[in-house]
């Protein structure tokens, strides 16, 4: 089940692997000051904010290791132990210790595959 959940990422990854950067493009300039809080793994980063920008640099071919990076960190915030009842659904933030929104992963996978961070559409 949780190798499906990021399934629609990785397609996302692949054709966004195709799309040119512009390095000087409004959008190539509001990805690298969101990675720029990603990469300093703020305690207060959001799991959707992971997801977002995951989605958004993917389609724009912007950067695939940091893609991979902010996909790698928002399953750091997913509950993995199988005894656990939140099994399968993420932290919002980084600094809470397990999750506490039981439906947490719907909203996250809506980011991750439907609606981004807008960067794209600006």
């Amino acid at each position: 089940m949780k190798r499906l959940l990021f399934a629609p990422l990785y397609l996302v990854l692949l054709a966004g692997l195709v799309v040119a950067e512009n390095p000087g493009s409004p959008a190539d300039q509001e990805l690298a000051k969101s990675w720029r809080k990603i990469e300093a793994h703020p305690a207060d980063q959001g799991v959707r904010e992971l997801f977002g920008f995951a989605l958004e640099a993917a389609a724009l071919g912007w950067h695939p290791e940091r893609v991979e990076s902010a996909l790698a960190q928002a399953a750091e915030l997913q509950d993995r132990d199988p005894a656990s009842k939140t099994r399968g659904n993420f932290r919002w933030y980084r600094n809470q210790p397990l999750p506490r929104d039981l439906n947490a992963v719907e909203f996250c996978m809506q980011q991750a595959c439907c609606s981004g961070t807008g960067i794209v559409s600006r």
